[in-house]
């Protein structure tokens, strides 16, 4: 259940900071294509300029719900809030943060719906 819970929000986490997108297919293993929604704006110059390598960085604001459905199994929501948006090692948080070097951190406000 906390693994489930965990991919969940990473998902969330991906799609609300620009890493992925879900509203086009995914391309084959052995095509690339340059879309300019991969561009993140940002003064830093490229390393290289035929390689974008735009890292993600600065404060990303979240907003996560834990929503309990009439047939559904019920959701912890305090344990959602601990391993999401709390300054808890275990935390989602906290892993971005320590991930990247500290140059990343994760805002925002977990709400609970029934």
């Amino acid at each position: 259940m906390r693994a489930r819970i965990v991919l969940s929000t990473l998902y969330t986490t991906l799609i609300l900071t620009g890493c992925i997108h879900v509203d086009r297919p995914p391309l084959p293993e052995t095509e690339f294509t340059y879309d300019e929604r991969d561009f993140i704006p940002s003064d830093v110059p490229l390393p290289k300029p035929e390689v974008n390598q735009r890292p993600n960085v600065g404060t990303k604001t979240l907003l996560v719900t834990v929503t309990h459905w009439q047939d559904g199994s019920l959701l912890n929501y305090e344990l959602v809030k601990k391993h999401t948006l709390s300054p808890d090692p275990d935390s989602l948080q906290s892993y971005v943060s320590a991930a990247s070097g500290g140059k990343m951190t994760l805002t925002g406000q977990v709400i609970q719906h029934t």
